[in-house]
Parts: C-alpha cells; structure tokens; sequence
C-alpha cells in the first residue's frame, strides 16, 4: 500500500508540473492555425496541436514572405503536425504548413521578455473560496477578452470537468456538489495562455 501511495504522489507531481508550465497551444482551424501569431515569454513552451495533414515547418522570414517551403536550417519541423518546443531567446519564428502554404497557411511566434497580452496571470485571476466548504467555487477572471477553455482535472489526470467561458464572462461558477473531497487541478486557457491553480475541495 506504501509503495503505491508513493507511486500515485510522484505520477500527480510529474502532472502536475506537466500542466502548470506556461504552455501556449497552436490548434488547427480550416487551412489556418489559430492562433497563427502568439507572443510568449521566453522560456515558455508552445504546443502544436495538429496532424499530419498540417505538417509544420520553420521557415526564414524571406521564405515566410514569398510563401515558401524552404525549411530554415537548424529549424523546428513537425511531419505529424504534433509537437511541443520552447525558446530561451528572444527572437521571432516564422512556420508554415508544409501542404498548405499554397493556401497560406502559416503563422509566428515572438519571443519577448514581456508579455503584456497575457491576461491568464495570477494578477488577473481569483479562485474561492479554496478550500471549499460548500458546493460553489467562484473563478474571478478581470480583463477577460477570450474565450476560456476551463477543465478541472482529479489527481490522476481525469477530466471531472470541462466547459467553454464567453469573452464577456468576468466570473465563472462551477457546481462542484458531486466531486468528492480531496485535491485538484483547475486549468484557464485562452489564446495559447494556459493559467493553472490547485483546488481543494473538504
């Protein structure tokens, strides 16, 4: 019983840390990546969210221009359209769709030491009350100007819940009345930010 209590603690830290990096995702519209210019801060990763219908390809900017398909040597490629990297620099990266650059399906990734854009911060957001006594959680989100993906994840990863938030929702409230007492994970995502929080229900 020890050892699997043990195991169960190291599997939810590993997801845990897994989640609550600063992650912003790529996902695929149509012949379009959305978003298909994100600013991130350096460090942080990005995650493309696609298939191999959609391989990505890291272009030069002259390339990225003229609509090329002129890999960038030393550059990111994803044949399955799937892929996750992170930027230690300041810079600016240019990518496109291998099969559908004809149709202009490309898009950018600064690189900067600020982020302003980012409204999924710890400044912006309020969770309570944590821990939770009744059957309500409130989530205070000001400056809300997207749409927020929102999922809440038990220990071991399972999604309990799931729901999409308007833009002009400044406050979330979540029926937590059938969740059963213990730790959780909630996590904020919106225009490749992804904002994440430790929930405690008694």
């Amino acid at each position: 019983m020890t050892r699997y209590m043990l195991s169960s603690v190291f599997a939810f830290f590993l997801f845990f840390s897994a989640i609550s990096q600063t992650t912003h995702t790529i996902n695929i519209n149509g012949l379009s990546f959305t978003p298909n210019e994100v600013t991130i801060a350096m460090g942080d990763t990005v995650f493309f969210n696609g298939s191999s219908n959609h391989p990505v390809l890291e272009v030069a900017e002259n390339t990225w221009n003229n609509n090329g398909s002129t890999a960038l040597p030393g550059g990111f490629a994803f044949s399955s359209g799937t892929g996750k990297i992170s930027f230690d620099s300041e810079s600016t990266h240019y990518y496109i769709c291998e099969n559908h650059i004809g149709n202009g399906m490309k898009g950018k990734i600064i690189v900067s030491t600020t982020t302003g854009s980012n409204f999924l911060n710890s400044n912006n957001i309020s969770i309570y009350p944590n821990p939770l006594t009744g059957t309500i959680i409130y989530i205070n989100v000001s400056n809300n100007t997207s749409e927020i993906n929102l999922t809440l994840y038990d220990l071991t990863g399972r999604v309990k819940i799931s729901k999409k938030v308007p833009p002009t929702s400044d406050q979330i409230q979540l029926d937590a009345s059938y969740l059963s007492p213990g730790a959780y994970i909630i996590q904020l995502q919106s225009a490749g930010y992804t904002y994440t929080s430790k929930f405690i229900k008694n």
